[in-house]
């Protein structure tokens, strides 16, 4: 097949919005700004009803251009081997002049391994139903429309006045970039489809290699340039994953039968490459770990002597002079990902007869969360000028006068100096803490954010069964005049197993959970 497709758009809109409008003449009158009872008019007042004038309309104007051209061939081989290739090329104007075009191509093949004379004489016919290898490798693109390649000037609806004329007011939005391209992903997988018994078990297992290519991100550029940030293609990102399905009919008697269905799959994902021109970061972009990863620091339990947390420095960490202890990058671990690597589903069906049973669950393995809602009370918010540095969010003496959970009234005191609770308790507004030597807390080692965030780190794995259904077609002997009746009852969202002190771990944080519904329902087919 080879074909080309060439397409484009023109939209032009005007809007009108008219005061005093009269449904019987069609004639309106726009009222005049009303000025006081000695005939004054407030200027900003006055600038402000013209915006509103202007406002009233308007017009847009936008163009859009598309070429395709795509071509491929497929050939298959004694039913057993398959051959397929595809070329394409596709242009867009929401590129520069050079960069319209992007050409991708991909290979595939499959192997029917079960159809090979070899097999279908030898005891593997009888246990491999179906039996076929296949693979591909190719390239695709995407066009990212919040950027664009020309230089953009956004005007308002203000003027700025000067001694004898008005002028315009506008900004420049973006910086142009002509060599803005196409983002690209190259794609490798190669997977195994089996089948035993005459198809009463099926499986699937697939390896997949992904690369994002070219990817537009927002990155901080030298303030010489007139700009602070510039969106252009600076990234790539490996995506490794395996896939498995299985199936399986595991009892069927007669009339009774027991089916179930599980999937599960592993993904990996790394950034490999962030091109800043300033070399700094942007958003987090840390070069060899997933977008999702967190860092944060790793503790060594409540000082007994203080009565705060400690951090434990890395390993990898030279240490060569006393401000060094203070660096908060030399305590920072890489903990793990908010983007869960392992995640799958599950159903089986019983069914006898007219009834039918069928649960349905999934699973989310390894992601984790800063389990940290913000508070609307803190010693931040009762003034500009504090005299200690708190720790962390469980120090702050303001915050634990709310309501927290009862098990904080275990934690180290003046008097009480347990390690297996909460840390002490600290007013941001009196006197400063130190430990026997004298030095301050804020002095012995770093105390910010995102160390602590590792005192409320959690595993948001969960097992949940989502769905239980029920249902009943009734004999048709038992009623008459119509073709069909049906009795179905569904409980959806009954409960989830995880270690999760949230509410709910499919979406953490301060989010109403899912609600649990039942409900009952008849079909009838007339």
């Amino acid at each position: 097949i080879a074909g080309a497709e060439i397409r484009s758009a023109y939209a032009k809109s005007l809007f009108t919005k008219r005061y005093g409008y009269d449904t019987v003449t069609g004639n309106h009158s726009t009222p005049l700004f009303p000025s006081t009872s000695d005939g004054k008019i407030d200027y900003e007042k006055l600038v402000n009803f013209g915006d509103t004038l202007d406002g009233c309309s308007g017009q847009s104007i936008s163009e859009n251009a598309f070429a395709s051209f795509y071509g491929t061939l497929t050939y298959t081989l004694l039913n057993r081997y398959i051959f397929s290739g595809t070329v394409r090329s596709d242009g867009s104007n929401n590129f520069g002049s050079k960069e319209q075009f992007n050409a991708n191509w991909s290979v595939s093949g499959a192997w029917n391994i079960d159809q090979e004379p070899w097999i279908a004489d030898t005891i593997m016919s009888k246990i491999f139903s179906t039996l076929s290898l296949r693979g591909g490798f190719g390239y695709t693109g995407g066009v990212n429309k919040s950027v664009y390649p020309v230089l953009m000037m956004n005007y308002d609806s203000t003027f700025r006045k000067t001694d004898d004329d008005y002028y315009r007011k506008g900004y420049i939005s973006n910086a142009p970039n002509p060599n803005l391209r196409w983002e690209k992903n190259r794609t490798f997988n190669v997977g195994l489809n089996m089948g035993f018994l005459n198809d009463r078990i099926t499986g699937e297992v697939s390896y997949y290699r992904n690369k994002n290519l070219d990817l537009v991100t927002n990155v901080k550029v030298p303030y010489t340039t007139g700009f602070m940030t510039q969106s252009y293609n600076t990234t790539e990102q490996m995506n490794n994953g395996v896939e498995m399905t299985l199936g399986a009919t595991l009892l069927k008697i007669r009339d009774f039968q027991w089916r179930i269905m599980a999937n599960m799959a592993y993904n990996y994902n790394v950034l490999t490459k962030y091109d800043s021109p300033t070399k700094s970061l942007s958003d987090a972009m840390y070069v060899g770990y997933p977008l999702g990863k967190i860092f944060t620091g790793k503790t060594s339990g409540i000082d007994p002597e203080t009565g705060v947390y400690k951090y434990i420095m890395r390993p990898d960490v030279t240490v060569t002079k006393q401000e060094d202890y203070r660096k908060y990058q030399y305590y920072l671990y890489y903990v793990g990902t908010s983007n869960a690597p392992w995640r799958g589903g599950f159903s089986t069906t019983l069914s006898y007869k007219s009834l039918s049973l069928n649960i349905v669950g999934n699973i989310s393995l390894g992601g984790k969360i800063i389990n940290n809602i913000s508070c609307p009370v803190s010693w931040e918010t009762a003034g500009d000028v504090n005299t200690e540095s708190l720790p962390s969010v469980l120090n702050d003496l303001y915050v634990n006068h709310l309501n927290v959970n009862k098990d904080v009234t275990h934690r180290w005191t003046e008097t009480n100096h347990i390690t297996d609770g909460y840390p002490r308790l600290i007013d941001a507004f009196g006197p400063k803490i130190t430990d026997s030597s004298g030095e301050y807390l804020t002095s012995l080692m770093p105390y910010i954010s995102s160390l602590a965030n590792c005192l409320q780190l959690e595993d948001v794995s969960y097992l949940k069964i989502s769905s239980i259904s029920l249902s009943y077609s009734l004999p048709s002997k038992w009623i008459r005049h119509i073709k069909g009746m049906s009795i179905s009852f569904l409980m959806n969202n009954l409960f989830i197993l995880t270690n999760y002190s949230g509410i709910d771990p499919e979406t953490p944080g301060a989010v109403y959970p899912k609600s649990r519904s039942f409900s009952l329902s008849i079909g009838i087919n007339l």
